[in-house]
C-alpha cells in the first residue's frame, strides 16, 4: 500500500491584495449618492465577462444609449465602456417614482490576459452591448499529442 504526501501550501489560493481590493469595487453595489438623493458622478454599467476557448465575451446593459454614444477602449488589458443616456423629463410631471438616470454611464474591468486588439469587434442590438475581444495566439489552449516510439 503506498501513501501519497501532499506538500500543505497555506497561500496557495489566497488573492494578491491589489486583485482583492480590485475584486471588491469591481462587485460593490454601493454607489455614492449626492445631496438631492440622485447618482452622484457616473453611473455603472452591468454586465458579464466570460470566457471561450477563442476569445472574452462582454455583454453590458445599456438601454436607451444610442451607438453613437457608446465609446470602448482597449489600454493595457483595461477595458473601458462609456455612454450617455439621455432621458426626457416632462416640464409638468412630478415623479412619484424616477429610477431612470440621465448622464453618463461607465464601466471599467481588467482582461485576465492579453486580447488581440485588431479583431475586437462590437454590437449594440436591443440594449445590450457584446464585444468579443479575441485572444492572442499563446493565450488560446492547445492540445498536444503525443510521439508514440
Amino acid at each position: 500500500m503506498t501513501t501519497a504526501l501532499t506538500r500543505f501550501e497555506p497561500f496557495a489560493e489566497a488573492l494578491r491584495l491589489s486583485d482583492a481590493v480590485e475584486q471588491l469595487l469591481n462587485e460593490s453595489w454601493v454607489m455614492p449618492r449626492s445631496l438631492f438623493g440622485g447618482w452622484a458622478g457616473t453611473s455603472r454599467i452591468p454586465l458579464d465577462l466570460y470566457e471561450t476557448d477563442e476569445a472574452y465575451m462582454v455583454t453590458a446593459l445599456m438601454p436607451g444609449v444610442p451607438s453613437d454614444k457608446v465609446d470602448i477602449q482597449l489600454e493595457q488589458n483595461m477595458l473601458t465602456i462609456r455612454g450617455e443616456v439621455h432621458v426626457e423629463q416632462p416640464k409638468d410631471a412630478h415623479y412619484l417614482i424616477q429610477e431612470r438616470t440621465s448622464g453618463k454611464i461607465e464601466r471599467c474591468i481588467r482582461l485576465p490576459a492579453t486580447v488581440d486588439a485588431e479583431k475586437i469587434s462590437a454590437e449594440l442590438k436591443d440594449g445590450v452591448l457584446t464585444i468579443r475581444l479575441p485572444k492572442v495566439e499563446h493565450a488560446r489552449p492547445h492540445r498536444i499529442t503525443i510521439q508514440t516510439a
